[in-house]
């Protein structure tokens, strides 16, 4: 098989900018074409192909930010945008045959504020923010199938887009910098999000069958929707440096995919991983050697060598004769990595 894109786009940006008051407005359109041929199977010169398809997109986001005195700011954002199917969900390579999938023509429907406040000082800075992101038609990773003769349920099957699944994330984000001598810095960040699908229902398909789905008020799996970290940084001279970093994770939900859940009384939230917190060591020294600048480096990732998941898939194909049970037994999981560590020499000239 190959695969073609084409993309093409352009944009207009307008800004304004005083001592106190700042504005922005975008907008953007833009064009992507997506194309398929197969050659394994088809033994003529004659090769199959999906010829381009054509699909646009648009962008518009605003904000504006204002300076209340030397210290302190606010700043609101908005945007929306409308981007088209990935690749994956327009086009499906079959056994001896490229198809169309059902429903590509619709594209994602994306619309987002966020209001935020900001301080800075000469000894500490400080930045936080709320977000409310609507994500209309959002894709799930894997794409179900139907038979496509609705009334004979042992035709041919055929990929298709479930579309009116939609998520929403809101959530606040914090971070810090305190640097109360010249060889010290404290940073810290914090991100504590809501994210959940907001939609059920039977949709009708293309083929004028119907689909069902309720994922309405579970958590979007494969994001940590709860991140707390730390930074202490150590210069103890020019050129040296030693940094030891600490993030928390939590509220990790396997990852699922909604359009499988078609019973109403068969919905229950997937997996939540366990929490987990992970410690890197970074250190370096650079200095001059007549006109040549050289740079040690040393790291030690995962430092108290934990073992953690760093993701997972509810109800995984791969465990085999084990009943849906949203938990543990039932997920496939990947396993972080253990303590590692290297050194680097580096020379620029």
């Amino acid at each position: 098989y190959s695969s073609f894109v084409r993309w093409g786009g352009g944009f207009g940006l307008l800004e304004f900018k005083n001592a106190r008051w700042s504005w922005f407005a975008n907008v953007s359109g833009a064009m992507v074409s997506y194309k398929a041929e197969e050659y394994f199977f088809n033994p003529t010169p004659e090769i199959p192909v999906v010829d381009w398809v054509n699909l646009s997109s648009m962008t518009l986001k605003t904000g504006a930010s204002i300076k209340i005195n030397e210290s302190n700011g606010l700043f609101i954002n908005a945007g929306y945008l409308s981007r088209p199917q990935r690749f994956s969900n327009v086009i499906a390579f079959r056994v001896q045959s490229l198809d169309l999938i059902q429903g590509y023509e619709e594209n994602e429907k994306i619309r987002a504020v966020e209001l935020g406040y900001n301080f800075k000082s000469p000894m500490f800075s400080l930045n936080a923010n709320g977000y409310l992101t609507y994500w209309g038609n959002k894709p799930p990773d894997f794409l179900p199938s139907v038979p496509i003769d609705p009334e004979d349920p042992e035709s041919d099957l055929v990929r298709i887009n479930i579309n009116g699944v939609d998520a929403l994330h809101k959530g606040i984000e914090l971070d810090f910098a305190f640097k109360p001598i010249r060889q010290l810095t404290i940073e810290g960040i914090a991100s504590v999000g809501d994210w959940r699908w907001v939609t059920s229902g039977i949709v009708t398909l293309p083929n004028n069958d119907t689909y069902e789905f309720y994922p309405k008020g579970l958590k979007v799996g494969d994001a940590a929707q709860t991140q707390i970290g730390g930074l202490l940084k150590i210069t103890p001279m020019k050129g040296l440096y030693f940094n030891l970093r600490a993030t928390y994770f939590a509220r990790n939900f396997a990852d699922f995919d909604p359009t499988e859940l078609n019973d109403p009384d068969e919905v229950y939230q997937s997996w939540i991983m366990p929490s987990y917190a992970l410690f890197n060591f970074h250190s370096g020294y650079s200095f001059n050697v007549g006109k040549i600048r050289w740079s040690v480096r040393a790291n030690v990732i995962n430092v108290l060598d934990s073992t953690y998941v760093t993701d997972a898939t509810n109800n995984g194909t791969t465990v085999a004769e084990i009943d849906n049970r949203n938990n543990a037994d039932s997920a496939t999981v990947f396993y972080g990595q253990g303590r590692r560590w290297n050194v680097s020499l580096g020379m620029r000239f």
